[in-house]
């Protein structure tokens, strides 16, 4: 079975997604809409907290295509899973991406990496990848070295390379269309905990407070601070201060 529903209405079905389904581990795929913003229809229409709600429900595989051609490969994904899926995608146009004729099964957990990183990473979920990848051309014009990755899957998380992130760069920067807390930027910070590695993370997503609307998405989040510029400016601070900590350790 397939349910193709908006994002925020699918709260309403918390108890019947956990008890009739994930506890069960039935295999139904979950295409949901309107994942993020969705301007002009206001607070009650924005699709802000379903990664922190499916997130910890046992049995569930979370995914985010970062254009339509991901989508089609996910929702094929979805479809061979033997459990319980969920695809989460936004309101509006795609990238405009040439969309294959045969969609592919992804692997599950795992992520792609799109550009090599030496001082930091950036992983940019869904269609946040836009953002990741100019964001790093602006960080190179400070003379940063930013590597860029396309996270696919919120659960399982590829910890394998989230790890070796961690190991490898002075900061990690996670951007997500979801609320910060409980997020993805929070599994990633939950990863590195268990693992000891003391590397810093950027968390960038919605603040906690309800989003009003607006009449376009770039309005809504240059009035949060997640456009391109004050995003950078944070990032900037995150590093200066990743750099001085590991100064001091070297040092120490």
């Amino acid at each position: 079975p397939v349910c193709a529903i908006y994002s925020t209405f699918l709260q309403r079905a918390y108890d019947p997604i956990i008890n009739d389904i994930a506890l069960q581990n039935l295999p139904v795929l979950f295409c949901m809409d309107r994942s993020g913003l969705s301007p002009n229809d206001g607070a009650t229409h924005h699709g802000l907290f379903d990664i922190s709600y499916l997130r910890p429900i046992p049995n569930c595989m979370i995914m985010a295509p970062s254009d339509e051609d991901e989508l089609a490969d996910m929702i094929q994904t979805g479809l061979e899973y033997q459990g319980p899926a969920f695809v989460r995608y936004p309101r509006g146009e795609g990238m405009g991406v040439t969309v294959k004729e045969t969609p592919e099964s992804l692997a599950i957990g795992r992520s792609k990496r799109i550009k090599d990183g030496v001082e930091i990473d950036i992983w940019a979920l869904g269609t946040m990848l836009d953002l990741g990848n100019k964001l790093a051309s602006k960080l190179s014009e400070h003379n940063i070295n930013a590597g860029v990755v396309n996270p696919r899957f919120v659960k399982p998380l590829d910890k394998a390379a989230i790890k070796k992130s961690g190991k490898t760069v002075k900061l990690i920067v996670s951007i997500e269309d979801n609320v910060v807390k409980g997020g993805f930027g929070s599994a990633i910070s939950e990863v590195l905990q268990e693992e000891k590695i003391a590397c810093p993370v950027e968390s960038i997503g919605w603040p906690d407070k309800f989003v009003d609307h607006a009449s376009t998405v770039n309005e809504l989040r240059e009035s949060q601070g997640l456009d391109l510029e004050s995003i950078l400016i944070r990032v900037l601070v995150a590093f200066e201060k990743a750099e001085s900590k590991s100064t001091e350790v070297k040092i120490n």
